[in-house]
């Protein structure tokens, strides 16, 4: 019982970071509603998940979150942009792949495959990057992508986990029904977390000046 009422013990810590996983995902769900407030929406969420990954943000989730989406407007309706622009390249790219022949099919998608994976690490890092860097656009799109590149074994471990959560929601309807309720109940912020996780570690060399 001592681990329950012993606020600094290892379970009463899981269990307040799991409530404050849950309240953010709430959150970003709701003001993501609209559609076009997506972007800001992604920087909130990951300006907290990143504070909560170093451990600063603890009970103070609505108000971070709120404030964080406030000042992000601008910045995050510009990101929205981009994500729209490249949702829809893929998706005409898809439409257009039905429409080759032969060999052209192969190459095709592959062609997809690979645009899909590149915009897939790009927007896992992107906005994390944004959440606490100010930059232009076109340049932290760069970063994101260097970022992503030089550090591969972290960029395979968040994709390899996604990949797996992904598995695990195709296996059999009970799978997909309880890993689409747990996603929604703190499915993005988890993610978020995780990401902001590991790529916390590599804004601090970053910010020191180290080669990341």
């Amino acid at each position: 019982m001592k681990l329950f009422f012993n606020p600094q013990s290892k379970m009463s810590l899981f269990l307040a970071k799991v409530i404050d996983l849950f309240w953010l995902n709430v959150l970003f769900i709701v003001t993501s509603l609209p559609i076009v407030t997506i972007g800001p929406s992604l920087l909130a969420l990951n300006t907290v998940a990143m504070k909560l990954a170093m451990n600063e943000d603890s009970g103070m989730i609505v108000t971070h979150y709120l404030s964080a989406f406030k000042e992000n407007i601008k910045r995050g309706l510009q990101l929205t942009g981009v994500l729209f622009i490249c949702s829809g390249l893929v998706l005409t790219s898809s439409y257009c792949l039905s429409y080759l022949q032969n060999s052209s099919v192969f190459i095709g998608a592959v062609s997809l495959v690979v645009l899909l994976a590149i915009m897939s690490i790009l927007f896992l890092f992107l906005f994390p990057y944004n959440a606490r860097y100010e930059d232009g656009l076109i340049h932290s799109m760069k970063t994101s992508l260097q970022i992503a590149a030089l550090n591969w074994q972290r960029t395979l471990l968040v994709v390899g986990c996604i990949g797996m959560y992904g598995l695990f929601l195709t296996w059999n309807t009970f799978c997909f029904a309880l890993g689409t309720l747990l996603f929604l109940l703190v499915g993005f912020s988890t993610v978020a977390f995780f990401v902001c996780k590991q790529l916390f570690p590599i804004f601090i060399q970053y910010e020191k000046g180290a080669a990341i």
